[in-house]
Parts: C-alpha cells; structure tokens; sequence
C-alpha cells in the first residue's frame, strides 16, 4: 500500500518529504488533554 501512495505521488509530482514536514510541523501546535474514557482527546485553541 506503501509504495502505491508513494507512486501516485510521484506520478502527481508531489514532494513527499515537504508534505510530511508540512503535517509535523502543523501537528506539532495541537493540543491534547485526558478525555473521559483516559484517552488523550484533541483540544481546539
């Protein structure tokens, strides 16, 4: 499934590693706080 993605990818010329970089970074400004059941839920803010 992996290599499939990566060429479709390819193929759509989009860079990869930008992309992932791009969603860390953005997933690196969320927030997470315990919800009722103990599992980490996102907070929006």
């Amino acid at each position: 499934m992996f290599l499939y993605h990566v060429a479709l990818a390819q193929m759509q010329n989009v860079d990869l590693a930008h992309e992932v970089t791009r969603k860390i970074e953005k997933n690196s400004h969320r927030e997470y706080a315990p919800g009722t059941n103990g599992t980490l839920q996102r907070v929006e803010g």
